[in-house]
């Protein structure tokens, strides 16, 4: 990793697998009926449980806490899903700059090839990440 992407990129363990694994059918089938929604027009779909989000919103808070100085917290946590394969690819640039100040991703199963991860730092350097599984990518750019 580059020394200015480290400056802005923190890869840790987050060993939630097993929970995530257990909801994973879940997500997929929540993520492409709202894509079939013709008013959808996001990339992502927010995906709700209540015996999954606030546990990973708890184990996200206590990396938050580990690697940043955070005050009270604005708006609750919340889980996102996007889907892909090697038929279905479609995401698109964006930030988070108005609606979070951390934000972090984990890859449920991490594809062998493809699927990279890519960052771009302000002043337009971009990057791409292999991801690993039973790892947090956190960023904040």
């Amino acid at each position: 990793m580059s020394k200015r992407l480290e400056l802005f990129l923190i890869e840790t363990e987050f060993h939630v697998d097993e929970l995530s694994q257990k909801f994973k059918n879940q997500m997929i089938k929540e993520y492409l009926a709202c894509r079939r929604i013709p008013i959808f027009t996001g990339y992502n779909a927010e995906f709700y449980h209540k015996d999954y989000t606030p546990i990973i919103a708890e184990k996200f808070l206590q990396v938050v806490h580990e690697y940043f100085d955070v005050g009270e917290l604005l708006k609750p946590i919340k889980t996102w899903a996007y889907v892909q394969n090697k038929d279905r690819f479609d995401s698109v640039w964006h930030h988070h700059i108005t609606t979070s100040s951390v934000n972090a991703v984990f890859y449920i199963d991490p594809p062998q090839k493809g699927g990279e991860l890519e960052l771009c730092i302000r002043g337009g350097e971009y990057f791409k990440i292999n991801p690993k599984p039973t790892t947090l990518y956190i960023y904040h750019f």
